[in-house]
């Protein structure tokens, strides 16, 4: 009897955390026309009122991390200042990473044409509002743009021309002539102009590209070529092979990175250090570090790094351009 009571209770228990799970991710019907209606009347700071309220119970519900990325994009139309704008566009952003997590197709926008337009509207604001420090995000709004909206790189290219121009000439940093052969001290060209904006968004387009040993192009990359082979491409020299690289640059703290930076992993030595393998820093932002690197099965981004397999084998990270 005792068993059997026990059993009962458990599958109660079960029932009701299934129960709680699926009202965690399921916004009813009522709430979603409220808060639908609030939009459409413009009652903004209503809707973020309640969706703050949701959020205790409903954090699983893609639904409503869309929403909640909409009325913060309607915010940031009222915003007197860039500087709210620019905030409320960034919180917007966040929000629709979260919904992307939980609904890889961001089903909530793509099927409503208005959220659709009024979505890509905000991804280029957002973009035209980002300063140089926020190359990862420009990356990100393009790739968001392309995946989840239906439109091309090319939708960027005016702003990733108007941000540039507004930005100081980046210089390469100089190098110790006691750390390298002279032959490995050009690290650019002369009168070279690197933008990290562009270097970051050539690295993103070769994720998927294959891992080759020694290859240094499009039909496959291993680690050092794939910092070679991006550099190349905004000017810049450097050697193909890691411990090399490493040796080029100023060292950085990790938590002061910014994404082109370079990043390496080893091993101590007697002698000093061994570096065995190397990429770059995507992103560091407050929604984490990221590395974008070639690997055994080929170029790609790790956005969860400090809960990586590298992350415990960092030397340290090296900036090429200023």
């Amino acid at each position: 009897m005792k068993r059997t009571l026990l059993v009962l209770l458990a599958i109660v228990g079960l029932g009701t955390q299934l129960f709680a799970a699926e009202q965690q991710a399921t916004l009813s019907s009522r709430l979603t026309k409220k808060l639908e209606k609030y939009y459409a009347d413009g009652k903004t700071d209503k809707g973020l009122e309640l969706c703050k309220d949701l959020q205790k119970n409903y954090r699983k519900c893609a639904d409503l991390q869309f929403i909640h990325s909409l009325f913060l994009s309607q915010k940031s139309d009222k915003a007197k200042s860039a500087t709210f704008r620019k905030k409320y566009l960034a919180q917007s952003a966040t929000y629709f990473k979260k919904g992307v997590k939980l609904d890889s197709n961001a089903s909530y926008i793509t099927n409503n044409s208005a959220h659709k337009t009024t979505t890509l509207n905000h991804f280029r604001a957002y973009v035209d509002e980002l300063s140089s420090r926020d190359s990862s995000r420009v990356v990100l709004m393009r790739e968001w743009s392309t995946a989840y909206l239906g439109v091309g790189d090319t939708v960027f290219q005016v702003y990733f021309t108007k941000i540039n121009s507004l930005r100081p000439v980046v210089e390469p940093s100089p190098v110790a002539t006691n750390t390298v052969d002279n032959d490995l001290m050009e690290v650019t060209k002369d009168g070279v102009r690197v933008s990290r904006l562009q270097l970051m968004s050539y690295a993103s387009s070769l994720v998927g590209t294959p891992y080759k040993w020694a290859g240094e192009s499009k039909e496959g990359l291993d680690c050092s070529g794939f910092n070679l082979f991006v550099y190349k491409n905004s000017g810049v020299k450097l050697p193909h092979n890691a411990h090399m690289q490493s040796k080029l640059g100023k060292k950085v703290a990790l938590e002061d990175s910014k994404p082109g930076d370079l990043i390496f992993f080893g091993y101590e030595t007697e002698k000093g250090y061994r570096a065995s393998h190397t990429g770059m820093i995507y992103k560091n932002d407050e929604d984490g570090l990221a590395v974008i690197h070639c690997v055994s099965r080929g170029v790609v981004i790790d956005s969860d790094f400090f809960e990586n397999y590298w992350a415990e084998k960092v030397l340290f990270v090296k900036r090429i351009i200023q």
